[in-house]
């Protein structure tokens, strides 16, 4: 959640100094003002009340940034609750979606792209990487290692994002000699265990409703597009 700073109302105005110029002059021929009960150049005076005002205006900046930020947040909740109960039917249905962008140019189409392919060619990179390393050794560190029990589950996770193994030879042939290791079948095969259901409840309706869904978003006061 957005934190708002110090709002416009807040920030006043400076008050206007009490400054009396000094008959007399300092020895070194600077001229003295007095602002309250401390005495200090003129030079000093300004380089004070320029640096007050610039921090008044950094304020009001940041006031108007923080509410702008608010308000987008405030603006896209309703559409996040909706993006959730997508994911939930397309998860509980084994279902995959196809996102197509479109709109005129410079609507920002490539700046929405890129978000979502940046993590796609990170993947890639990473499987490149490892497929060269793999040529090497038969597994990440030449041995059997922690190394590779820790890289393995991310490895299996890339067929949900559409990805075929095959085209990294090497990250397929350790992936399989990894899978085929007795202790790994036995911890890939515990979510076929009797009391995994205890282990990750499931929501009812209404209780996705109160964390998600449309209670969820009729407690928060924000108006439903």
């Amino acid at each position: 959640m957005t934190e708002l700073p110090v709002r416009v109302a807040d920030v006043t105005a400076l008050p206007r100094p009490r400054v009396e110029r000094l008959t007399d002059p300092a020895p070194d021929g600077t001229d003295l003002v007095t602002v309250g009960d401390e005495q200090m150049p003129a030079a000093e005076l300004a380089r004070r009340y320029i640096s007050s005002r610039r921090e008044i205006e950094d304020l009001r900046r940041q006031s108007h940034d923080g509410g702008r930020a608010v308000k987008s947040d405030a603006e896209l909740r309703p559409w996040q609750v909706e993006l959730l109960k997508l994911q939930r039917h397309l998860e509980s249905a084994n279902m995959r979606m196809i996102v197509l962008f479109e709109g005129r140019d410079a609507a920002g189409k490539g700046g929405t792209i890129r978000r979502v392919t940046r993590y796609m060619n990170e993947t890639r990179r990473m499987l490149a990487v490892l497929d060269r390393r793999l040529a090497e050794a038969d597994y990440l560190a030449e041995e059997y290692s922690v190394a590779d029990m820790a890289t393995w589950p991310w490895a299996r996770a890339i067929r949900a994002i559409g990805l075929d193994m095959a085209e990294w030879p090497n990250v397929s042939r350790w992936f399989e000699a990894v899978g085929g290791r007795p202790a790994v079948i036995a911890g890939t095969e515990v979510k076929n265990a009797a009391n995994l259901g205890s282990a990750r409840p499931v929501l009812t309706p209404e209780q996705w409703s109160n964390l998600f869904g449309e209670n969820m978003l009729a407690s928060s006061g924000v108006p439903r597009p």
